[in-house]
């Protein structure tokens, strides 16, 4: 017995005085604190630079292919449309007055000193008379005349009082002419306004077409304001964040009737 607790109090002895590593119970200092939490910070920043310019990228380039698209489609439908003006039937006895109604064509009187087109063209005897309608969707007989005013208001191209495309700031028109001087010889003499049509015996070859787009929503970084040659038209743009892309074209008129005022 008196083995046993001598061996016991050995045991009991040795296990209380095992050393204890008092550098394992530590945390962190302050100073590593403050470094951890500075280069934490730092990569937050970068992340969120990052994924701002990203998202800023992203917006511009989408707001460039919808200006894209939307000028792209207005050329076209003016192209398509303007075209048709002055189509006459041979078959239709009716009264028919030249390519462009000069009465309500008009330069500089609409929304941001924009021009107003009117052109007007008989249906086609050819066709299905239940596909002839005018640009508001209206449908029109053959013994009908279509006449499609274009103008812009509130921001949008207007026809016969639709929506055809939003965003539209400026639009302006150019008439390529040709003077009876003495006799018509095809060419053109040159490009008047609406305003300085009227009085004159001619024959209205060619349309020049420009018109302002902007963006729906503000994508520039900063607020800028711009100058720009609408044909004889300096537009000069408000001071915002929109892009803006400006889009031309000349139209050929197929059927150039003699206008006499």
């Amino acid at each position: 017995m008196n083995r046993l607790s001598k061996l016991g109090c050995k045991l009991k002895f040795v296990h209380l005085q095992r050393p204890v590593n008092i550098e394992k119970q530590f945390g962190f200092s302050l100073i590593e604190l403050m470094i951890a939490s500075f280069l934490g910070t730092l990569l937050f920043i970068s992340v969120t630079q990052v994924y701002l310019s990203a998202n800023q990228t992203n917006r511009l380039q989408m707001a460039v292919v919808e200006l894209q698209s939307f000028g792209n489609f207005a050329l076209r439908y003016f192209t398509n449309d303007v075209k048709k003006s002055g189509w006459t039937n041979l078959k239709n006895n009716k009264d028919f007055n030249g390519v462009i109604n000069l009465l309500r064509s008009t330069d500089g009187t609409g929304y941001n000193q924009s021009d107003r087109l009117s052109i007007h063209y008989q249906p086609d005897y050819d066709l299905d008379t239940s596909t002839q309608y005018d640009c508001a969707g209206r449908r029109r007989f053959q013994d009908e005349e279509i006449i499609n005013d274009y103008f812009i208001t509130d921001g949008a191209l207007i026809c016969n009082g639709q929506e055809i495309i939003p965003n539209v700031e400026n639009l302006q028109i150019l008439y390529g002419i040709d003077l009876a001087d003495p006799r018509f010889d095809g060419l053109i003499d040159g490009y008047l306004r609406a305003d300085q049509l009227s009085g004159k015996k001619l024959r209205i070859i060619t349309i020049k077409l420009a018109i302002i787009l902007s963006s729906e929503n503000d994508v520039l970084e900063q607020s800028t304001e711009r100058q720009y040659q609408v044909l004889d038209y300096v537009y000069s743009s408000p001071k915002d964040r929109k892009l803006r892309r400006k889009f031309e074209r000349l139209i050929y008129l197929p059927n150039q009737l003699v206008f006499r005022d």
